[in-house]
């Protein structure tokens, strides 16, 4: 009785001292969409600034500033900014696409583009051509307020480009 005691208290002890793996204290909620879905999502989004980085998780450069907008968004979100994430990966490579967004400790929303390639980044933009990664901030009202592509960003640059979007 006395060592069943001990060995429960131990657990108890070593379930406060050490860290939950990251994917289980981080689950993402990455949802399939189409085109039309998540143009849907994004007029019925409410945020004064909506920041969308289009990524893979094959693409270097898209990796190397996920932090990056991560960070953007915890940092403006007092100011009505709101980042959103869209895999362009195949759709059977969303376990990899959780993965990697657990990793990252990012469990708010965030997208799997589902359908033809063409469609969905024509569906974005007619300037887009699809190379990621590609950025996206639209004002209050849905419009267009700044675009790249291509070139990834430091965390300087990326606040910048955002808040002149913010405050023109």
């Amino acid at each position: 009785m006395l060592m069943k005691r001990i060995i429960t208290n131990c657990i108890i002890l070593l379930s406060l001292v050490l860290p939950a793996p990251l994917a289980m204290a981080q689950e993402s909620a990455v949802e399939e969409v189409t085109i039309t879905q998540f143009k849907q999502f994004l007029d019925e989004n409410d945020a004064t600034l909506t920041v969308v980085n289009f990524w893979a998780t094959w693409c270097a450069p898209c990796i190397e500033e996920f932090p990056y907008f991560v960070q953007l968004g915890k940092d403006l979100a007092d100011q009505g900014v709101k980042v959103f994430f869209v895999s362009m990966d195949f759709e059977e490579e969303k376990p990899a696409v959780e993965a990697f967004l657990a990793e990252q400790g990012y469990s708010d929303a965030s997208f799997l583009r589902t359908g033809k390639d063409h469609e969905f980044i024509l569906g974005i933009h007619q300037d887009w051509t699809g190379v990621l990664p590609a950025t996206f901030v639209y004002s209050q009202n849905g419009t267009l307020a700044d675009f790249w592509q291509g070139t990834p960003v430091d965390y300087e640059a990326l606040k910048e480009r955002v808040l002149n979007a913010l405050h023109p």
